[in-house]
Protein backbone atom coordinates (compact mmCIF):
# COMPACT_ATOMS: atom_id res chain seq x y z
CA UNK A 1 0.00 0.00 0.00
CA UNK A 2 2.62 2.49 1.14
CA UNK A 3 4.42 2.00 -2.36
CA UNK A 4 1.64 2.29 -4.51
CA UNK A 5 0.91 5.76 -2.69
CA UNK A 6 4.65 6.81 -3.47
CA UNK A 7 4.59 5.93 -6.67
CA UNK A 8 0.88 7.92 -7.28
CA UNK A 9 2.66 10.94 -5.88
CA UNK A 10 5.50 11.02 -7.69
CA UNK A 11 3.45 10.29 -10.98
CA UNK A 12 1.19 13.21 -10.06
CA UNK A 13 4.23 16.06 -8.39
CA UNK A 14 4.25 18.15 -11.71
CA UNK A 15 0.21 18.13 -12.07
CA UNK A 16 -0.16 20.05 -8.89
CA UNK A 17 -2.54 22.92 -9.06
CA UNK A 18 -4.09 25.86 -6.94
CA UNK A 19 -6.41 28.58 -7.15
CA UNK A 20 -5.39 31.84 -9.49
CA UNK A 21 -5.93 35.21 -7.26
CA UNK A 22 -5.68 38.39 -7.67
CA UNK A 23 -2.64 39.51 -6.51
CA UNK A 24 -1.38 36.25 -9.05
CA UNK A 25 -2.84 38.43 -11.78
CA UNK A 26 -1.12 41.62 -10.82
CA UNK A 27 2.17 40.23 -10.34
CA UNK A 28 2.09 38.70 -14.11
CA UNK A 29 0.77 41.97 -15.09
CA UNK A 30 3.64 43.53 -13.72
CA UNK A 31 5.76 41.09 -15.14
CA UNK A 32 4.70 41.81 -18.84
CA UNK A 33 4.65 45.57 -18.63
CA UNK A 34 8.65 44.84 -17.86
CA UNK A 35 8.97 42.36 -20.49
CA UNK A 36 7.21 44.61 -22.83
CA UNK A 37 9.71 47.51 -21.58
CA UNK A 38 12.64 45.01 -22.26
CA UNK A 39 11.28 43.73 -25.60
CA UNK A 40 10.74 47.62 -27.16
CA UNK A 41 13.73 49.00 -25.82
CA UNK A 42 14.90 47.90 -29.04
CA UNK A 43 12.16 49.30 -31.49
CA UNK A 44 12.34 52.72 -29.73
CA UNK A 45 16.10 52.94 -31.06
CA UNK A 46 14.89 51.99 -34.61
CA UNK A 47 12.19 54.10 -34.21
CA UNK A 48 12.38 57.68 -36.56
CA UNK A 49 9.63 59.31 -35.37
CA UNK A 50 8.50 60.64 -31.49
CA UNK A 51 5.38 59.60 -32.49
CA UNK A 52 6.13 56.06 -33.18
CA UNK A 53 7.98 55.88 -30.32
CA UNK A 54 5.08 56.43 -28.02
CA UNK A 55 2.87 54.02 -30.24
CA UNK A 56 5.05 51.15 -29.26
CA UNK A 57 4.89 52.46 -25.40
CA UNK A 58 1.17 52.79 -25.89
CA UNK A 59 0.84 49.34 -27.31
CA UNK A 60 2.78 47.88 -24.50
CA UNK A 61 0.60 49.26 -21.98
CA UNK A 62 -2.83 48.16 -23.61
CA UNK A 63 -1.20 45.12 -24.27
CA UNK A 64 -0.38 44.59 -20.28
CA UNK A 65 -4.15 45.85 -19.54
CA UNK A 66 -5.71 43.31 -21.75
CA UNK A 67 -4.08 40.75 -20.01
CA UNK A 68 -4.52 41.99 -16.27
CA UNK A 69 -8.57 41.95 -17.66
CA UNK A 70 -8.21 38.47 -19.05
CA UNK A 71 -6.30 37.44 -15.49
CA UNK A 72 -9.01 38.98 -13.43
CA UNK A 73 -12.05 36.76 -14.98
CA UNK A 74 -9.73 33.91 -14.37
CA UNK A 75 -9.66 34.39 -10.71
CA UNK A 76 -10.60 31.57 -8.68
CA UNK A 77 -9.93 29.06 -11.43
CA UNK A 78 -7.06 26.44 -11.13
CA UNK A 79 -3.91 27.23 -12.09
CA UNK A 80 -0.98 24.37 -13.02
CA UNK A 81 2.17 25.40 -10.50
CA UNK A 82 4.35 24.85 -13.42
CA UNK A 83 2.41 27.49 -15.56
CA UNK A 84 2.42 29.88 -12.75
CA UNK A 85 5.49 29.65 -12.50
CA UNK A 86 6.30 29.57 -15.73
CA UNK A 87 4.63 33.25 -15.77
CA UNK A 88 6.50 34.65 -12.94
CA UNK A 89 9.78 34.10 -14.42
CA UNK A 90 8.75 34.91 -18.54
CA UNK A 91 11.52 37.80 -19.17
CA UNK A 92 10.41 38.29 -22.62
CA UNK A 93 7.17 38.59 -24.42
CA UNK A 94 8.10 35.41 -26.34
CA UNK A 95 9.11 33.72 -22.47
CA UNK A 96 4.95 34.72 -21.93
CA UNK A 97 3.75 32.86 -25.02
CA UNK A 98 5.35 29.56 -24.50
CA UNK A 99 3.97 29.71 -20.96
CA UNK A 100 0.55 29.39 -22.98
CA UNK A 101 1.83 26.03 -24.87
Amino acid sequence: MGLLLAATSVMFTGCEERTLTDRDCLMIQERIEAAWGRDAVAARKLADTEDLGGFIGAEGDRLAQRWGKRCGALVGQPISEEELTCLRNAQTIDDFEECRR
